[in-house]
């Protein structure tokens, strides 16, 4: 019993360590200027909450309320990169290069599929734009998981979770014709708070990373 209780706290430790390790200027930097990319997409998706709330009091409020925590989060991350560019640089490591890749690869592959089906549902070929945000929604939140793993982070994983279900269930409601621009509405302005949150949270990690990184 006693072994067994050593092997899972020397199990744990081995993941605090894990997750505690220093991240290098490079990944600190990337990270960081994903943070705009970020942003941008939080604005978007609170933007296309619109296609389903129409535009309303509500609406507006969204927008404002993200657009202001947008600009916010860009200003911080701004004075991150000014900080970093204090570092001494390193070349890049072997699993700089290997996270810069398969997220090139991810990320190529979710614009690919995006282009498709825009395309296909708002032409002929289907010609029903009412899918076009839910299906978005669930090429975005399937794409999250794994970045999870290429980042090593549970939070892509639950916010793709999260995305595709409510996006799965948007696209059944469209389907039986209910609530469809309230279910196009709330798919929306769920991906931008998944996407507000998940800034804001790699912000926090880069700032964790540089004060590490100092020390």
């Amino acid at each position: 019993m006693c072994c067994k209780d050593n092997q899972k706290n020397c199990n744990f430790a081995g993941k605090i360590n894990f997750i505690s390790m220093k991240l290098s200027k490079h990944a600190l930097v990337r990270n960081t200027w994903s943070i705009f990319m970020l942003a941008f997409f939080t604005v978007f998706w609170a933007y296309s909450a619109s296609w389903g709330f129409g535009w309303n009091l509500f609406t507006i409020i969204c927008i404002v309320i993200f657009g202001v925590y947008e600009v916010w989060l860009c200003v911080e991350a701004i004075r991150t990169i000014r900080a970093l560019r204090t570092l001494p640089d390193l070349p890049a490591t072997e699993s700089d290069r290997r996270i810069r890749k398969h997220f090139l690869i991810i990320f190529g592959i979710e614009i690919i599929l995006i282009m498709m089906s825009s395309i296909i549902l708002s032409t002929n070929i289907v010609g029903n734009s009412n899918y076009i945000i839910p299906v978005i929604a669930i090429i975005v939140g399937v794409h999250f998981l794994p970045l999870s793993s290429v980042f090593h982070t549970r939070m892509l994983f639950f916010a793709g979770i999260i995305m595709i279900v409510v996006a799965g269930a948007a696209i059944i409601l469209i389907i039986d014709g209910k609530w469809i621009h309230q279910s196009i509405g709330v798919c929306a302005l769920t991906a931008a708070i998944c996407v507000a949150v998940m800034s804001a949270s790699l912000l926090h990690r880069v700032k964790a990373g540089l004060k590490d990184t100092k020390n």
